[in-house]
């Protein structure tokens, strides 16, 4: 995440309030009826399995600090979610609110 990050922002960490959001979407797994993996892909069907969000979360925060922010006290708006969805990914969203 680390590595991602210092492509992806290449100016100074930011200061101040920030507003993070962390989108972690899951892969659907084969198993199962079409009717089943349709209802996790629109949503009907939450992932509750692992990782926990909280874990997620600190993970990703802590790989953007001192490169996109300064100190991850500076969030201030969080939201964080997890889906089910054929392109597994984690997206990340961050802006300063000053």
């Amino acid at each position: 995440m680390t590595q991602y990050a210092q492509r992806a922002f290449t100016g100074e960490p930011l200061e101040g309030p920030i507003d993070f959001r962390l989108k972690i979407y899951r892969p659907i797994q084969k198993a199962g009826s079409k009717a089943l993996k349709a209802k996790k892909v629109s949503g009907e069907i939450l992932p509750t399995v692992k990782p926990d969000l909280d874990n997620v979360y600190k993970a990703v925060s802590d790989a953007l600090t001192g490169i996109v922010y300064v100190d991850d006290n500076q969030v201030t708006d969080l939201l964080v979610i997890k889906r089910y969805s054929d392109n597994p990914r984690v997206e990340v969203e961050i802006k300063g609110l000053e």
